[in-house]
């Protein structure tokens, strides 16, 4: 745990930094401080008095994934059965699933 500004609550605390190596995130957390609008000073963590609300985040986004994919494979064959066309049908599938990228929250960065 280092002492850095938590995402959460944004105040300098002792934080579990977060994984900007996962695609989504680390993307974001570049192409912002790129632009200079990043608002994650150092690198970004949260900590333990923001825990209980991260982890309520992280399981609310894991269910939205689930949702979002199976609204994405109804899609999906409801418009491949109506129409025949399969490359449609997963252009549709890919759209509505990555909707639910909307509300990502990044996960953990795993201890090495």
């Amino acid at each position: 745990m280092k002492s850095t500004f938590c995402s959460l609550c944004r105040k300098e605390k002792k934080t579990t930094p977060l994984d900007t190596r996962s695609m989504v995130f680390g993307s974001y957390i570049k192409a912002m401080r790129f632009l200079k609008f990043s608002k994650h000073i150092g690198e970004p963590g949260v900590c333990k008095g923001c825990m209980n609300k991260y982890k309520s985040m992280l399981s609310e986004y894991r269910k939205k994934q689930v949702i979002y994919g199976l609204l994405a494979v109804f899609f999906a064959a409801v418009y491949m059965w109506a129409t025949g066309n399969i490359v449609l049908s997963l252009v549709i599938a890919v759209f509505v699933f990555s909707l639910s990228f909307f509300s990502y929250v990044p996960p953990l960065k795993a201890e090495e």
